[in-house]
This record gives structure tokens, sequence and C-alpha cells, in this order.
């Protein structure tokens, strides 16, 4: 413990020194001229993005109060162009003894991130440890109308809001994020509100609508938690859907130098006949009944990994009907039935009970059905290989 506290006031004694060294480099080139503070600041810019062309078209500065660039520019070529309106640091005179920042200010940020588009944006939701905040963060950040995509492919990975926060320490006090459009592959989010007043307090998540692929929420509405690991809790409010309801909740941590999540469903009075006709499926397979049942996605900053669910029919049963051909031939090939019988079996089947399955191991997604009635049991099990991790299912 002794030894930790001495690295920990090493780090905070260099952090000082630091701070204090550039403090008089300023205030001596300020003294100097304009031309050798632009220089310093610069060099600054280059110390802290070494790989990062950078530039600005103006600065203000005031030694004992804060350093001002508008028009910033870095650019790091195949990674990331990040650029800003302006950026401001405020600091005081206890910052150079205290190594923290009163203020970080960024006006319209944008970051666009460059590379293989396959990586769908992982750059963006990557984050060093997760949710682990540095030793010395600012009293305060304040981003107003920051922008963050894809170059040349939005729809992979696009966000637009606005973030403040405060800190205690390396402890987050106070957070209010305010987010106008969310897109990461297929889903997508617009009218979002987050509010969470400290660790081990209750926060607020609103979204006005979220969207999957054909399936539409709005008035989306939870509770926030946060420990002090850095690890997120969600609990969200039963929505309407599919003449049913959804309850949603979600576990969100840091794991290595990426995030992990997972994400539990529960589906109650669930109309199948509006599922099949809202996913646009019912011209293939059409199904009628009540279902009911839970799902769990396990997945991350490198894409989606585990699924299961289970999902069963109530006692009123209900109608299934096959009539799409390429799925009767395939079925026929597979039993070894002629079609006209798997044709004659599959139409207008009159079931008194379902159970539905989904499980995955390593690639593979295995979907297992039973169907029971007066005209027998039907069985399928469908085997999806590749489906998962930047598959099927991350498309």
């Amino acid at each position: 413990m002794a030894q930790n506290n001495r690295g920990n006031d090493k780090r905070r004694g260099r952090t000082q020194v630091v701070l204090l060294t550039a403090a008089l480099v300023i205030v001596l080139f300020y003294a100097a001229g304009a031309l050798l503070a632009r220089k310093a600041i610069l060099g600054g810019l280059s110390m802290a993005f070494p790989s990062a062309g950078c530039s600005f078209k103006a600065y203000r500065v005031n030694p004992f109060g804060y350093i001002s660039l508008k028009g910033v520019l870095l650019n790091v070529p195949g990674k990331y162009i990040f650029s800003a309106d302006e950026a401001r640091v405020e600091y005081g005179f206890t910052s150079l003894f205290s190594g923290r920042l009163r203020r970080v200010y960024l006006d319209n940020p944008v970051l666009l991130l460059q590379g293989p588009s396959a990586d769908n944006g992982r750059e963006a939701v990557t984050a060093g440890s997760g949710f682990k905040l540095p030793r010395f963060m600012p009293e305060r950040l304040d981003i107003y109308g920051a922008e963050i995509k894809r170059a040349g492919d939005a729809a992979s990975f696009e966000l637009k809001g606005s973030l403040h926060a405060g800190f205690s320490g390396s402890a987050l006090s106070e957070l209010f994020i305010s987010a106008d459009t969310l897109r990461f592959g297929q889903f997508s989010a617009g009218g979002i509100y987050v509010y969470f007043p400290g660790e081990g307090k209750e926060g607020r998540v609103t979204l006005e609508k979220f969207s999957f692929k054909d399936i539409l929420l709005k008035d989306v509405k939870g509770t926030l938690w946060m420990n002090k690991d850095g690890k997120a809790q969600v609990l969200f409010s039963p929505v309407n859907l599919w003449g049913g309801y959804l309850e949603a909740a979600a576990d969100i941590y840091g794991e290595g130098s990426g995030i992990k999540y997972k994400c539990r469903f529960r589906l109650r009075d669930t109309n199948l006949e509006i599922v099949s006709r809202e996913l646009g499926f019912s011209e293939k397979v059409s199904l009628s009944g009540i279902t009911a049942g839970e799902a769990t996605l396990d997945g991350g900053s490198a894409g989606l990994g585990e699924v299961s669910a289970s999902f069963g029919t109530s006692s009123s049963g209900g109608v299934m009907n096959i009539r799409d051909k390429r799925i009767l031939d395939y079925l026929a090939v597979q039993s070894g039935r002629p079609l006209q019988t798997i044709y004659d079996s599959l139409r207008d089947y009159h079931y008194r009970s379902a159970v539905l399955n989904v499980t995955t191991a390593a690639e593979e997604l295995r979907i297992y059905a039973v169907f029971e009635g007066g005209q027998g049991k039907r069985m399928f099990d469908v085997r999806l290989h590749g489906a998962i991790n930047n598959k099927a299912l991350n498309r």
C-alpha cells in the first residue's frame, strides 16, 4: 500500500511539475510575442498527439486563466480526423499544484472515423479501459454539438449530441447527455436523454424512439445506476410491442480495452400474427397465437457473442401456414418426403402448443421449434453457421 502511495505521489508530482513548467513557458512566450506563443501551442499539441498533424486558425491565451484555440484540426491519416470550432482549457493558480483543470470546453467537435467500414464504428465505443476514468479529470467537461461518424459510411456509426459532466477527483459526480441521433449498424435511436447524479445514485434514461431493423419502439424510459468500478445497469419500463409488452434490462461494463454488455428481454402477450406482419414475413410464413418468453444477448465492442431465447405459446394455440416454395423445397429435401406431403402438412396447421428455443455455440446459431396439435407434431431444427460476429446477426 505504501509503495502504491509513493507511486501515486510521484505521478502527481510529475503532473504538477509539467503544469507549472507549462504555465511559466506560456508566460514567457506570452511576453515574447504571438509568434513564439503559437509555436509553443503547436509544440504542446504535437507532444499530446504525436501521430497527428495539428493546426488551428486563431488562439487566445490568459497565462493564469485559459487557453482558447479556434478552428482546431487534428489529422491521423488512416485513423481519424478531429475538428472543432473552439477548444478551450480553463485553469487556475491552484491547478498548477493540484494537477486538475477547472474546465475543458469543446464547441461543435467532429470526429470523422477512417479505416475499414467492417469495424462498424467500434473505435467510437472502445474507450481505453471501458468506463475507467483517468486519474486527473477536469472539474467540468462541456461538449456542445458533437458529431461522430464514419467517413463515407455514416450508416455504420453516427452520433450527434452534447455532453456535460462533473468530476470529483477521478469519480464521476454528474453526467448529462442529450443526443439527437445514434446509429450503430441496424440499431438507431433518437431523442436520447441521460441524467446521472453520481456513483451509487439513481439516474434516468429516455429515448423518444428506438429501432432495430423493422422493430420500432417509442417513448422508452428507464433508470440508470453506476458503481465505483464503472459498471452501469439500466432497467427499462415496459413498452407496448406487437400487441403485448416488452421489458428490457442491460449491464454495461469495461473489460480489457473494450466495452461489454449483457441485455435481457422479456415478452408478454405477444401476438404472433402482428409479429409476422410487421417483420415482413407473413407472405412466406404466417402465424397466429399468443406467445411469451425471454431472450438474452451477450456481446461488446468486438461484436455480438452469445444469444439465447426461449418462447412458448398460450393454451389457446394458433395456426401456422408456410407458403414460401423455397422453404417447402428445403424441408422436402431435408426430410426426404414428397413436396406435396410437406405442403399439405404445413398448410393451415392448427397447433395447441408451441415452443421455440434459440441458442448459440461458437459461430453457430441454432433455432429449434416444436409445434403440437391434432394433426400431429411438427419439429424444426435450423442451424445457421457463421451467424455470429460480423455475419448475419451483425448486419
